[in-house]
């Protein structure tokens, strides 16, 4: 972002370097400008420094079972949720549901924010119904 001048400028780096389909305008909600240079809202070396930490289990919890309700929704088009993932989420979780949402990449709420609702409404109007039971 050093050597950057203008927000368009930044939107083409991030289409050229992520691919068109990216939510771009997503991400750029995260651009601030300070002063003469942009930053990122988000602190990208404490998340980069952090990322195995972010997308594991904290060690005390890696073993344990959730029996509770879980609902995880991914993207069709999103390659972050595989199939040996789907056997790891119903052994720790086997409660679970899983919502699988048309259209979407891994920025479900983003790429279909309706159908993401349309899936978790009705998910939610269940576990209510069932914590009042």
């Amino acid at each position: 972002l050093a050597s950057v001048s203008s927000r368009k400028e930044i939107r083409d780096a991030l289409a050229m370097r992520l691919g068109a389909d990216a939510p771009i305008d997503f991400l750029m909600q995260n651009l601030k400008r300070n002063e003469e240079r942009f930053d990122w809202r988000l602190n990208l070396m404490a998340t980069a420094l952090c990322m195995r930490d972010l997308c594991d289990f904290p060690p005390q919890l890696k073993y344990q079972r959730y029996a509770g309700p879980a609902l995880f929704a991914a993207g069709a088009d999103s390659d972050y949720v595989r199939a040996q993932s789907r056997a790891d989420i119903l052994r720790l979780f086997p409660g679970a549901r899983m919502a699988q949402i048309p259209e979407a990449g891994h920025w479900v709420h983003a790429d279909q924010p309706a159908a993401l609702l349309q899936a978790l409404q009705p998910w939610l109007a269940g576990v209510l119904a069932l914590a009042a039971i």
